[in-house]
């Protein structure tokens, strides 16, 4: 092996302080790790140990260099650099790395090795430092949260550029100083553009910044309206109150935006309309969840739908016709949550009741337009208990 590997003024600045124990520095370093650094690889060889790595140990000094075990490539070719940095990183792809920067920096927990591997690794990270999106960068080396929602995956470490890098647009960067950027706030901004496109504006980012909801309770929506707008809804259905165990009480944002991811998932389920305003943003969104919920409920038990399925096949016989109108009964769970869906009243919830066989709902067409939903009608003990078309008004009502 060759020489023992120089800590030159370049790498180490800080170790030249006034204080008078830092004089001499090379006669009172003790070398316990070497790096060797070529292209997109890295090897490292270690004189010291610890117990373990997760607690506070006493380290203790190996009797020989030995390679450190880890996913980086070594293929015995490396070998080790007697001058200074500059010179050791000149023809790599670390040699435009900003090193005196990186150590200037006030960041905590910096690791200039890693700063450099990074350079070798993904050359997207010079172009983010040097156009001032350093806590980013930090955050990459760093690891600090990677693992948490998506923020590790929030910009394509791979490429070359920043256009490639981010996910969305470079003019969404203006939104904020450089170094306000990080990974989270990224990662936001890329949902925010994969659910608006280019219907997106720059404040509603902000919106999303400062809001009290979780984005994530909220994003299914934005493919179908803006962050104002949800935000609206949130905040008038703050002022429904719901009984709970008999009691009247407020509900709180964070509550109803709970209740409106819910109630999307079950909406997609259920393949409703969400471009449907009504569907979207239905007047009391408690009482649409439990509708939803259960119908989401009553298709996922398969007893229930053979229930529903035998006393549908029962109901066959009262299909009847005119010339102009004709009759049927629902003929399965998910035809009548359509039914409640295109005609924007509560049917598709009354699933279980008629499986049950309490109540049995018929649809009526016209014979010109039979696939498209105009009256449903419930009938329970030969009676018709109530005929309703859109927005459930009543048959009466109609001139």
């Amino acid at each position: 092996m060759a020489k023992q590997y120089s800590f030159d003024s370049f790498a180490f600045p800080e170790i030249y302080l006034a204080d008078g124990r830092w004089q001499n520095i090379e006669n009172n370093l003790e070398e316990t790790v070497r790096y060797a650094i070529r292209g997109k690889h890295i090897a490292k060889w270690q004189h010291e140990m610890k117990s373990n790595y997760f607690y506070h140990t006493e380290r203790y000094a190996l009797d020989k260099w030995e390679r450190w075990k880890d996913n980086r490539i070594y293929d015995n070719g490396f070998y080790f650099f007697a001058e200074s940095t500059k010179e050791a990183l000149k023809g790599t792809a670390m040699q435009y790395a900003d090193l005196e920067g990186y150590i200037a920096d006030t960041c905590i927990g910096k690791n200039s090795i890693y700063f450099l591997e990074f350079h070798a690794r993904f050359p997207v990270v010079e172009f983010l430092w040097k156009r001032g999106y350093k806590t980013i960068v930090h955050e990459k080396i760093s690891g600090d949260g990677l693992a948490k929602g998506n923020k590790g995956n929030a910009i394509r470490w791979q490429r070359t550029d920043l256009k490639e890098c981010f996910k969305f647009p470079l003019r969404f960067l203006k939104v904020l100083p450089p170094e306000q950027w990080t990974l989270e706030k990224v990662a936001k901004m890329n949902v925010l553009y994969e659910k608006r496109g280019e219907k997106l504006k720059e404040a509603e980012f902000l919106e999303v910044l400062t809001m009290k909801p979780e984005l994530d309770d909220i994003k299914e929506a934005l493919a179908y309206a803006s962050v104002e707008k949800v935000l609206k809804y949130i905040e008038k259905q703050t002022k429904i109150r719901v009984e709970v165990d008999g009691i009247t009480i407020p509900q709180s944002e964070g509550t109803v935006a709970h209740t409106f991811r819910d109630y999307l998932d079950e909406c997609m389920k259920l393949q409703l309309n969400l471009r449907d305003k009504g569907v979207l943003f239905p007047k009391n969104l408690k009482t649409a969840h439990d509708r939803t919920m259960a119908q989401v409920r009553f298709l996922e038990n398969k007893e229930s739908k053979k229930d529903f399925e035998k006393v549908a096949g029962r109901l066959k016989k009262y299909t009847w016709q005119t010339d102009t109108l004709f009759i049927r009964a629902a003929e399965s769970p998910k035809e009548l949550s359509w039914e409640g869906q295109e005609l924007h009243h509560c049917v598709g919830g009354y699933a279980d009741r008629m499986a049950k066989g309490e109540t049995a709902i018929f649809f009526i067409r016209r014979m010109d337009k039979p696939d498209k939903p105009f009256y449903t009608l419930e009938l329970k003990d030969k009676k018709v208990i109530q005929c309703r078309t859109t927005h459930n008004k009543s048959y009466e009502l109609e001139p």
